[in-house]
């Protein structure tokens, strides 16, 4: 019995002190309004495609393209260093190391809304090869190293995506779409 006011008590606290969900929607929309009026141009590589996949297919409205009152606008730096070798060469843990600035801009004024940067860093592993007939003997494949690379890649552009949509979502929380 005590639990339960205890429960009660905190939640009638909880709401009068003007608590509200990031993703909850209120008579403005909430966060979502915002989100779902921001265009994001089309980049010119394939990370910075897979960043802006990622944001339109969790901020537009279902069926439409995003177009809208805001821009938003990506730029990256991307390096791939090798963090660990083996002795022999065979293997090395490689990194996806990702930084993205990006601009929130008002399109109909050009008016500099939000900026930030946010940046991922995801280890992968690289296979090497070395000329042996053992049937245990690690073997060179290209594609497999092509493959963890480009999977690495595709999660940098995924945290990267997540992290810019919240500080968007915190942005129009605080700023509501007119």
């Amino acid at each position: 019995m005590r639990k339960s006011i205890l429960v009660v008590g905190f939640c009638l606290a909880l709401g009068a002190c003007g608590f509200k969900p990031l993703y909850g929607t209120g008579d403005d929309g909430g966060p979502q309004t915002g989100l779902a009026h921001v265009t994001i141009p089309e980049p010119g590589d394939r990370f910075t495609q897979l960043i802006r996949n990622e944001l339109l297919s969790s901020m537009a409205a279902p069926g439409s393209d995003g177009a809208g009152l805001y821009r938003l606008e990506l730029r990256q730096t991307r390096a791939t260093p090798a963090v660990i070798r083996s002795k022999a060469g065979l293997n090395q843990r490689e990194m996806v190391e990702a930084t993205v600035t990006f601009r929130l801009v008002d399109s109909r004024s050009g008016e500099l809304l939000k900026e930030g940067r946010t940046f991922a860093n995801i280890p992968f592993d690289r296979v090497g090869s070395e000329e042996t007939d053992t049937p245990d003997a690690q073997v060179n494949s290209e594609f497999a190293n092509v493959q963890a690379e480009a999977n690495a890649g595709e999660r940098a552009a995924i945290q990267v995506a997540d992290d810019i949509r919240t500080r968007l979502a915190v942005y129009f929380a605080a700023n509501p779409t007119p």
